[in-house]
């Protein structure tokens, strides 16, 4: 849409979180066919209790010129079978895209535009992460974020292990954002150092003992 002055402004509709990568390829016009060659990947998002996982495919056309590459480089790891390649991904401008399959029946593919990867781990090492991650304001960049403790005076200071992934004290109440690099490790060493996972509030509590 245009304002008054005839600047061109537009809404973003960004969504982010964290996903296996699958079947990363080159898509090229057939004979006849007029477009631009483009690179895409399928992205299985996760969403849902971290003890009961639910996935929703994006088939998504990279046009990040970062996320692009970072796609090109390691796709031989995202295409090979036994290889689990995991990232944490924007992709702007989702939208349903129905199809029939081949008994004929109704079904739809979220489908978006691939804008940028903060971080990557193959089989479970990290083996990039973005030295700058985009900031779309001071309150709402997921990557600035640290969990959270309740006021209530009780901390657990963390600092001072090797094997802690924090680097903050922590309280009876910890949150811990999906979109984090660190996300498998610090649930990990939640798990194991007194809390429970409480499901209601997406938190891990500190069970007293």
């Amino acid at each position: 849409m245009s304002n008054e002055n005839n600047a061109a402004t537009h809404f973003d509709l960004h969504t982010t979180g964290v996903g296996y990568l699958n079947r990363a390829r080159e898509v090229k016009p057939q004979s006849g066919k007029k477009f631009k060659p483009f690179w895409s990947v399928g992205i299985s998002a996760l969403h849902g209790s971290i003890d009961d996982v639910e996935y929703s495919r994006i088939d998504t056309i990279i046009v990040g010129t970062d996320a692009c590459e970072l796609i090109k480089q390691y796709k031989e790891d995202i295409n090979q079978q036994d290889s689990r390649v995991i990232c944490g991904f924007k992709v702007g401008d989702i939208y349903a895209d129905p199809y029939k399959n081949n008994d004929g029946e109704d079904r739809a593919v979220i489908k978006g535009r691939l804008l940028y990867i903060s971080w990557i781990k193959v089989n479970g090492e990290m083996v990039y992460k973005a030295e700058k991650p985009q900031v779309e304001s001071p309150d709402t960049n997921p990557q600035q974020q640290e969990p959270t403790a309740k006021d209530d005076g009780t901390t657990q200071d963390c600092t001072s292990s090797v094997e802690c992934p924090f680097v903050e004290q922590l309280g009876n109440q910890v949150t811990v954002l999906r979109n984090d690099p660190d996300f498998e490790q610090k649930v990990d060493w939640l798990s194991k150092h007194g809390y429970e996972y409480d499901s209601s509030h997406d938190s891990w509590n500190l069970l007293q003992q």
